[in-house]
């Protein structure tokens, strides 16, 4: 159940994102992120931190963009 409200959530904030409203979608977004990480889904956080970093970037916040970018490497070299 926590996953498909997390998956309602990343539907938003990508929709925002497409919509140049960043901020929005960075609210939507790390509120996806927070159940991924509670439910213990590695692979769909990995993808929730590229969507962050992402926003992120577009707010002109560089260097905590990198730290998302660096947080989902990471998961990905560590889950393979």
């Amino acid at each position: 159940m926590r996953n498909l409200e997390a998956g309602a959530l990343t539907g938003l904030g990508i929709l925002r994102t497409q919509q140049s409203d960043q901020a929005e979608a960075l609210r939507f977004l790390e509120q996806a992120l927070r159940i991924y990480r509670e439910t213990g889904d590695r692979k769909n956080e990995i993808h929730l931190l590229n969507y962050v970093n992402i926003s992120i970037w577009q707010l002109g916040d560089y260097a905590r963009a990198w730290v998302c970018f660096e947080q989902a490497l990471r998961l990905a070299r560590e889950i393979g």
